[in-house]
């Protein structure tokens, strides 16, 4: 910032300093609304809530090979505490390349049945001439 207020030019400034011709532009406006020029979090995407237990759900799967997505949730809140939503667990999964059953084990629809063909329509007798 005093190399800006001495005159230097900005884009001399910024690379010296190792920060974009932004920021240099950016600091005495914060600097006049806050009084501070402490420099401020970064903005972007949260980290992935899953990213540090990648290890913990590979060894769930591999443990238990026929379980699902809620089963996965279920055991990463009442054991880590964690509480994932589905599609998080679901981008877990897959990033770390795993497979999963796609629905609890239930009574499965049989074949395909047909009705039994309907009767042929009887034939209908010609009303005589007399």
């Amino acid at each position: 910032m005093a190399a800006v207020d001495a005159g230097d030019a900005v884009r001399v400034v910024a690379p010296r300093f190792g920060v974009s011709i932004s920021d240099v532009y950016k600091a005495p406006i914060q600097r006049r609304r806050s009084g501070e020029l402490a420099v401020r979090t970064v903005r972007g995407r949260p980290p992935r809530k899953l990213a540090a237990h990648e290890r913990t759900v590979e060894a769930f799967m591999s443990a238990r090979p026929d379980a699902t997505l809620a089963d996965l949730r279920r055991h990463l809140l009442e054991v880590h505490g964690i509480g994932v939503s589905l599609g998080a667990a679901w981008r877990t999964v897959r990033r770390l390349g795993l497979t999963l059953k796609k629905s609890p084990t239930s009574g499965r629809a049989g074949p395909f049945r047909r009705r039994p063909p309907a009767p042929a329509p009887a034939a209908v007798a010609a009303p005589s001439r007399s």
